[in-house]
């Protein structure tokens, strides 16, 4: 569009030419080169988490997921708004399934007074963080997230 736009010397729609194009290419990007494959990562912890649980244990995601996990699991999940709730949660006499992300965990583990055990783990790219770091200079180790299914017991 900007070539042409210089082609023709229609300067004056410089500027509409220039923010459709921009608005061309964000669409772009983020429908096809930012999309996830199918499944995608929530589908996969969903699938997950109907695998690891036995019937009864409540859900928990803290983080990670939060949105979009019950509708893919179509369970009722607790509401681990804070450090505090999701540590009280970890710490149920009952088993759990926490769904949290690997950066959280050992802290959520210290402060619950249990030493949780990993049943699964989800990695992705999380383009909710994306910055324009991550497109000029893109770094896996630390763009990509790693989320855990954990248990108490």
């Amino acid at each position: 569009m900007l070539a042409a736009v210089a082609l023709t010397g229609a300067w004056r729609t410089l500027p509409v030419a220039g923010a459709v194009a921009g608005a061309v290419l964000l669409l772009a990007l983020q429908f096809g080169v930012f999309a996830p494959g199918r499944p995608a990562a929530v589908e996969r912890m969903a699938s997950l988490v109907q695998m690891h649980r036995s019937g009864s244990e409540r859900i928990g995601p803290y983080r990670a997921f939060t949105r979009n996990l019950v509708f893919y699991t179509g369970l009722p999940q607790e509401d681990l708004y804070d450090a505090e709730r999701a540590a009280q949660f970890l710490a149920s006499p009952d088993r759990v399934l926490l769904v949290v992300r690997e950066q959280d965990l050992p802290a959520l583990a210290a402060a619950a007074h249990v030493e949780p055990r990993t049943l699964a783990r989800v990695e992705y790219f999380n383009t909710a963080t994306m910055r324009l770091r991550t497109l000029v200079s893109p770094d896996p180790a630390s763009e990509l997230e790693t989320v855990l299914l954990v248990t108490n017991r």
